[in-house]
């Protein structure tokens, strides 16, 4: 019988199992609803170091303190922002440039009314070509620009909406010194909450992706391996990848192209092993009349839902097999208590001549009643 597992177990088992690559066919026969609050929990896992932890390091941050410390004093009131002076600041790949004489700032190639176009400054900018993305600040809006060296992408955003997501009508530089950090953990939390569904729902989806990979290797290796048998496999590995590089984010930059590639080699690897390994058989305990235990490779409940075709033979095969293991340890039983005289206590093997000399004229249908029988047994005894 399948060991049944909770969350945590099955999580650690997924990361042995990269060592030991049998356990993900023990891990994929998990019921049905385990894996969803596997899945769940793991979800809760890699959200936790993308905004929870990030927020916090962010809200700790010393050079977050020293930004707000080197702006100029600013008020925000009644959707309008104003600043002591105009400022300009760029670091690494970043650029900020606020002035609230402006009226507002509109995007390149956008005419409306007062704006002042933001292409004059973005060609100044692009001198620096560690620059790629940052803020235009106006007395009404703010206008954030992504990828200025390739697709250059921008949202324009109004301060009433911004802060009146936050229902804010009043906000000064004092107010944001004062309660930066809470306004940040805050603000972590309701996105970790709000993307606990969304990861989860991701992990089912790219384990369906990633198995498309499992396929053609199944296909390469000539493996017999069914869709749900990798589908699941795919399943828990992304799991533990996809917590791995929520962590590995805290301390790094990872690049999408290299995360993809470094993912489809560890996936190949890693099916590689399993595919050559096979699925080890499930013992079933069961006294035989060879005193031997049988193996059968069954099925999960995900395997019926989707009434895979073959998967009502492997448990039909499983549940003959322990059909006719009972019945053959059933008639041995009864044989060895036929077999065995009590009264005279004789040898097993002379009175099994016996009873296999009573099979052989029951079974010739010669007509004779069952005296005679009996009487041509105790006459070969005396004979011997």
């Amino acid at each position: 019988m399948t060991e049944t597992m909770n969350p945590f177990k099955q999580l650690c088992e997924a990361v042995k199992a990269f060592g030991d690559t049998p356990i993900f066919y023990k891990l994929r026969r998990q019921s049905t609803g385990s894996k969803i609050l596997y899945a769940v929990i793991v979800s809760c896992i890699a959200c936790a170091f993308t905004f929870l932890v990030q927020g916090w390091k962010i809200s700790e941050n010393r050079s977050l303190a020293e930004f707000i410390d080197d702006i100029p004093n600013f008020m925000y009131c009644e959707g309008q922002m104003f600043l002591d002076e105009k400022y300009e600041f760029a670091v690494e790949q970043y650029y900020v440039y606020a002035d609230t004489d402006v009226a507002s700032w509109n995007e390149p190639g956008e005419v409306a009314g007062e704006g002042v176009d933001i292409s004059s400054k973005l060609e100044q900018i692009s001198k620096n070509n560690n620059i790629d993305e940052g803020f235009f600040i106006s007395k009404t809006n703010l206008i954030q620009f992504k990828n200025l060296k390739s697709y250059p992408s921008y949202t324009n955003l109004k301060w009433t909406e911004l802060f009146g997501l936050f229902h804010i009508d009043n906000l000064s530089k004092a107010e944001v010194k004062g309660g930066y950090k809470g306004v940040i953990l805050k603000g972590s939390l309701i996105l970790f909450l709000l993307a606990i569904p969304f990861r989860g729902i991701g992990l089912f989806f790219y384990a369906l992706l990633w198995t498309l990979v499992a396929l053609i290797m199944n296909a390469i290796l000539n493996s017999e391996e069914k869709f749900t048998t990798l589908y699941w496999m795919c399943f828990y590995i992304q799991s533990v990848i996809m917590i791995l590089v929520a962590f590995l984010k805290l301390f790094f930059t990872i690049k999408t192209s290299l995360l993809l590639v470094a993912l489809l080699g560890c996936y190949i690897i890693v099916f590689i092993r399993i595919l050559q390994t096979g699925e080890p058989g499930i013992p079933i305990e069961i006294p035989s009349y060879a005193g031997t235990t049988s193996s059968v490779i069954l099925d999960d409940d995900f395997d019926q839902f989707m009434n895979v075709s073959d998967t009502s033979v492997d448990n039909q095969h499983g549940q003959d097999l322990y059909d006719r293991t009972i019945q053959e340890d059933l008639f041995a039983t009864h044989e060895q208590n036929h077999l065995y005289d009590k009264k005279d206590e004789q040898p097993f093997g002379e009175y099994a001549f016996d009873r296999t000399e009573e099979r052989q004229f029951g079974e010739t249908g010669s007509g004779q009643n069952t005296d005679e029988t009996q009487e041509q047994s105790k006459t070969g005894l005396s004979l011997k």
